[in-house]
């Protein structure tokens, strides 16, 4: 203010403009300037331009090459990376380790909170104690045990999904796979997360929720993204636009479709009391709701938000995952043989116990998952307070630390030939090898669906060659086809992977 006084009142507008120019610059500078040598992060590598702005890691992450463009600067500057003023990106095994470590915990970071949408969700928790709590409420639902209880109702949607492949295969002589295996994932977790699907595995068709989910989700990756993306959304969702506000309104028609079907769940377990009600992760969580002596118990709100969560944090990253894993089967024909042979093996009996019993089969997931899990960018945490030293550096509190899965996935040091798709590398696997595998998430937040993911790879691959010996990949389905394209999620370059019918060639 004391400067705007001092100004003359006769100024011109461009003299005004020139004035506040030459301030804005000489902050910028400035601020380059601390950020380039006194920062507590100057020392740490990396391209200029990302430590002096934030503008350069949003834009690859906007524009889906930040696994890529993270990936080359890890093999120019090393495991440590600076990629923005107050984020460093860690590839270093042992720094892994610690960033990830249920004993010295590094939190979520502030980008989950700016998010919002389900914030009830342990998937977008901050708070570690809360997040403890929260998974011995919801734990049980996701256990081996109950899984195998739910099997039936995963079985038939894998089953379901085969059916209709195989009918595009015999009717058309090839099948897309990518969108069938979209409708599995989604129908599966709906059903054991609402207590009923969406119906679009029958259909064949999408559904609107799909889209609706997907559209809110871009919306929770602007917000938290973006500088000031939580303002940025107040302003332009007050724009009158038919479909400014139809995006703007997503994650209210998401939360309605929610709310409607966990309504019906709960009024289904209580009246019989859970006997015969649809399974559900949450029958017993519902059960208990007026139950004063339960020991875990969570509102409606919250079985919603996690319900959500659910199917946001599984239903793509199962989607693609499924997809590299028979695409990957196919490719390689002595891993389908040998596939075949274990399979043969079983007979009829392809219950999900039996293939969990099956060495090559777990051999192979594990390595679909290291090259081609769902979610290949950095897992964001914070630095705890007090700040850490990670490697050669010590990194202030509420520092930013991301652990890169694309690119430690791929580690030649703990990887031989790191882009070779080897399942036989599992079988004499070290420690660092199972340390460095992050599909599912660090150890201090191990995502729980992890069991229901394994178990529809699992019955999808034995299920998909028992029924369908005849299929191989189409001409179209090369290996330029299926490379990782520049998504904000992933996807394959060919936006397909088509399979066609071998049996009368």
């Amino acid at each position: 203010m004391a400067l705007a006084n001092s100004l003359p009142m006769e100024m011109h507008f461009q003299e005004y403009l020139v004035v506040i120019t030459v301030l804005l610059s000489a902050y910028f500078l400035i601020n380059a300037f601390y950020q380039l040598y006194f920062s507590p992060l100057a020392k740490v590598p990396g391209p200029w331009y990302a430590a002096i702005s934030e503008l350069w890691y949003i834009s690859k992450l906007l524009r889906g090459q930040s696994m890529f463009a993270i990936h080359d600067l890890h093999q120019r500057y090393g495991p440590y990376v600076r990629v923005s003023p107050n984020d460093v990106m860690v590839a270093d095994a042992e720094a892994v380790k610690k960033i990830h470590s249920p004993f010295d915990v590094f939190p979520k970071s502030e980008v989950y909170k700016k998010a919002g949408l389900i914030q009830r969700s342990i998937a977008i928790m901050v708070d570690h104690d809360k997040v403890k709590k929260r998974r011995k409420a919801i734990g049980n639902g996701f256990s081996n045990s109950n899984m195998r209880s739910l099997e039936p109702v995963i079985r038939g949607k894998v089953d379901l999904c085969v059916e209709k492949m195989k009918q595009d295969l015999e009717a058309k002589g090839s099948v897309d796979i990518l969108p069938w295996l979209g409708f599995l994932a989604t129908d599966t977790i709906g059903e054991i997360a609402f207590g009923k699907d969406f119906g679009i595995l029958a259909s064949g068709m999408g559904h609107s929720f799909g889209q609706d989910l997907l559209l809110a989700t871009g919306v929770m990756f602007v917000r938290g993204h973006i500088p000031g993306g939580t303002y940025l959304e107040s302003i332009i969702s007050r724009i009158p636009h038919p479909t400014i506000q139809w995006i703007f309104g997503s994650g209210n028609r998401v939360f309605t479709y929610t709310n409607q079907a966990l309504g019906d769940l709960r009024h289904e377990i209580t009246e019989d009391e859970g006997l015969g009600s649809k399974p559900s992760v949450f029958s017993t969580i519902l059960q208990n709701q007026d139950n004063p002596t339960a020991k875990y118990k969570m509102t409606m709100e919250e079985v919603r938000d996690e319900a959500l969560g659910f199917i946001l944090a599984g239903t793509d990253t199962v989607t693609i995952t499924a997809t590299y894993l028979i695409w990957a089967i196919l490719r390689h024909k002595e891993v389908r043989q040998k596939l075949e042979a274990e399979f043969t093996a079983l007979g009829d009996n392809i219950t999900d116990e039996a293939l969990q019993q099956l060495p090559y089969l777990t051999f192979v997931i594990k390595e679909a998952l290291r090259l081609y899990a769902g979610a290949q960018i950095g897992l964001p945490r914070a630095v705890p307070l007090g700040g850490r030293q990670l490697g050669p550096y010590f990194l202030p509190e509420k520092t930013g630390v991301m652990t890169p899965i694309y690119s430690i996935h791929r580690d030649p040091k703990i990887f031989e030939e790191p882009l070779l798709f080897n399942p036989g590398r599992w079988s004499c696997a070290t420690k660092d090898m199972e340390a460095a595998i992050l599909a599912f998430g660090g150890a201090s937040r191990i995502c729980v669906g992890q069991n229901l993911a394994k178990m529809i790879l699992r019955l999808l691959a034995a299920v998909l060659l028992k029924e369908c010996p005849y299929v191989d990949l189409a001409e179209s389905c090369t290996d330029e086809s299926m490379q990782f394209a520049p998504r904000l999620f992933v996807a394959t370059k060919g936006g397909k992977c088509e399979l066609q019918n071998t049996k009368n060639r």
